[in-house]
Formats: structure tokens, sequence, C-alpha cells
């Protein structure tokens, strides 16, 4: 039990990390944040489920429908920045191009 509440505990603490201004920059922190928050309620639940009644597996079902609902999150934002920055840096070399020959 110790175990799962120093889990939980390490969670909160990066999750209210993430939650910083100075990590604000960073594109995935959000998300990153949400996830420990998320990892670190159910290590408790599950823990508490657990005293109650042994060897249940009841929880484990909502730690995978969570899992893929943050990891396709994450993925979803990870891909969401790399065309911005593929495609926002096309663009704007087109508009410094367009720029350079309106100067000539």
């Amino acid at each position: 039990m110790w175990i799962a509440v120093l889990s939980a505990l390490v969670c909160f603490a990066v999750a209210t990390i993430l939650f910083t201004p100075p990590l604000r920059g960073y594109p995935f922190y959000q998300v990153l944040s949400f996830y420990f928050l998320f990892e670190g309620a159910w290590t408790l639940l599950n823990a508490a489920v657990n005293l109650i009644w042994p060897g249940s597996n009841a929880l484990v079902w909502v730690h995978y429908v969570g899992v893929i609902v943050f990891a396709g999150l994450l993925f979803y934002k990870m891909y969401a920045y790399y065309w911005k920055q593929k495609h926002g840096a096309k663009a704007e070399k087109k508009e410094d191009q367009l720029q350079e020959n309106e100067k000539k």
C-alpha cells in the first residue's frame, strides 16, 4: 500500500511540475500532466479496491481505457505539432520569398 501511495505522490508531483509556468511553453505539457494525474488517481483507487477485494482486477479495464485515451490524445498533439512545424515553416518560407520578390 505504501508503494502505491508513494507512486501516486510522485505522479501528482510530476503533474504539478508540468503545470508550472516555465513548462507551459512545452507543447505536450497539458496532455502529459493529465496523464500523470490519471495515473496517480488510478493507483490510489486501485490500491484501495485491492485492500477491500483482494485479487480484484476490476480497475484494470479502467486503466486500459485511460491509457488508450491519453495515448491517443498525446499522439494527436504530437502529430498536430509536427504538422504545424513542417507546414508552418513552409508557409513562412513562401511568405518570405514573396516579400523578397516584391522588394525587387
